[in-house]
């Protein structure tokens, strides 16, 4: 019973997707915009979709309040929207199709793919077992529950209620239509479209069999093990929605692709919405775009969109209570009377205990956060790979107007951490950007310097490996028999 149950939701959680695609495509029609390759089209399609079904979602529980009835009236309404997207699914499916079955043409690149689908599959498991994650037990599931069927109000005595953003608003949309158990898919499936995003960004950037290897180190890093299965943190749409903007912004040289301007900007609104650390996002690449374009129009305009995507989680906490970021800004401008040491116990639950603004000690902090975990939040769960790789990225083709936009948003999202909390498990939407240059540079200079730099690389990975198979089966081994109904 608990597969069926199980293989349910993952059939609500096909539909979902399908309906945003088809939206997301239909937009992407309407607008002019075209997309080349199979698999780039259902990204930006459905992360058009995902962004406009979260920012409806928040809409809706905060006016009327998230019912079931108004979920599906919700959901079937984007599905009459995608209109002729809907042929454009059926297309892409078969193209992809062809395109993977390219892509796995070699033994190698066969190997590597069915390493991706055993942690793949090992975290879809995770994620159909009860909920067992502390925060989200604390606020990431409770507070949507806590809101379901009337108009959000202000929980104020849960103060990380108003740590919610768009990302929760699809975890409440999945527990009104499936439970927690649907809502935990949808945290596996935004893992699933970051890994195929990541591996998108990294074909354009290296040979295949580097970036199939890039996608899963991603997936099986413990840090994202756990965010992809049992944890119930939305954080990891952040990393989808990064990786989207930084796609979107290769494609925006020259005036007749100046619109990709303005899709880069919704998903660094989208990015945003997700958590207040997101925000520096939407900054950074208005910049990239002001520098691209050397166009205050079409960096106003990517502005706008990245506003409209994003604001609405501050636009809710402003109106509760005068701070859109409350409480972190509520002593100068909120309305809200706050008691200190509940301040004081949040401000330090979003910062590292070892956390210091000194010079020296943020650049010890880039040196040292993948490998001190107990000082840095956890840190060390992505593992060393990105540290061991860290020396190759002189071989990187810099010359690449995607490693460079991919670098600017991972050194401003790295720098913007080390300079507010130093909490390197907050890092994760930048995981994805790391691992994608540190693994071009690795290709690269296995390619320049011959077998050597070759082996010691993927002797490197291998010993990786082992460490993420033992490390996420000894941490899966007690959620699988319950997945399973045994």
């Amino acid at each position: 019973m608990a597969l069926i149950g199980s293989a349910g939701c993952f059939a609500l959680l096909i539909g979902l997707l399908l309906v945003t695609v088809a939206f997301g495509s239909q937009v992407l029609a309407a607008i002019g915009l075209v997309v080349e390759q199979p698999l780039d089209e259902i990204l930006f399609s459905s992360g058009i979709g995902l962004a406009t079904l979260q920012l409806l979602t928040g809409i809706i529980s905060f006016t009327v309040g998230l019912t079931l009835r108004s979920a599906i009236a919700l959901v079937v309404v984007m599905g009459v929207a995608g209109g002729r997207g809907w042929k454009s699914v059926l297309r892409l499916g078969k193209e992809s199709c062809s395109d993977l079955s390219a892509v796995f043409a070699t033994s190698t690149a066969k190997l590597i793919g069915i390493c991706i689908l055993f942690f793949a599959g090992l975290e879809v498991l995770l994620a159909t077992a009860p909920l067992t994650g502390s925060d989200a037990m604390h606020y990431h599931f409770t507070v949507p529950l806590l809101e379901l069927g009337k108009p959000e109000h202000p929980i104020f005595w849960l103060t990380h209620s108003f740590f919610l953003g768009l990302g929760h608003e699809l975890i409440g949309l999945g527990l009104v239509l499936g439970g927690d158990k649907l809502a935990l898919l949808m945290i596996f499936l935004s893992g699933c479209l970051t890994a195929a995003a990541l591996f998108q960004l990294s074909r354009r950037l290296m040979p295949i069999e580097w970036a199939l290897a890039a996608v899963l180190t991603f997936l099986m890093a413990p840090m994202v093990f756990w965010q992809i299965g049992t944890a119930g943190c939305p954080d990891i749409w952040m990393a989808f929605y990064v990786l989207l903007a930084t796609l979107a912004m290769e494609r925006t040289s020259g005036p007749a692709n100046q619109r990709w301007m303005v899709l880069a900007g919704v998903y660094a609104g989208a990015a945003a919405s997700i958590k207040y650390t997101g925000w520096m996002i939407p900054g950074v690449i208005v910049l990239c775009m002001l520098w691209i374009s050397k166009s205050f129009l079409w960096a106003a305009l990517s502005s706008i969109a990245a506003l409209v995507a994003g604001i609405f989680p501050l636009l809710r906490n402003f109106l509760w209570t005068g701070d859109p970021f409350f409480p972190f800004l509520n002593r100068w401008i909120g309305k809200v009377a706050m008691n200190a040491h509940a301040l004081q116990f949040i401000q330090a639950d979003v910062h590292s205990h070892a956390f210091s603004m000194q010079p020296l000690h943020v650049l010890y902090f880039f040196a040292t956060m993948g490998l001190l975990g107990a000082d840095y939040g956890l840190g060390s769960y992505f593992g060393p790979i990105v540290l061991a790789f860290l020396p190759l990225l002189i071989f990187c083709n810099w010359k690449m107007r995607l490693a460079r936009m991919a670098a600017a948003l991972w050194i401003s999202m790295l720098l913007a951490n080390a300079l507010t909390t130093q909490m390197a498990r907050f890092l994760l939407p930048a995981y994805p950007l790391a691992l994608a240059l540190v693994f071009c540079g690795a290709a690269a200079a296995s390619r320049k310097l011959g077998n050597n730099v070759r082996i010691g690389c993927m002797a490197t990975l291998a010993v990786f490996g082992v460490f993420c198979l033992a490390s996420d089966g000894l941490y899966a081994k007690n959620f699988l028999p319950v997945s399973l109904g045994l």
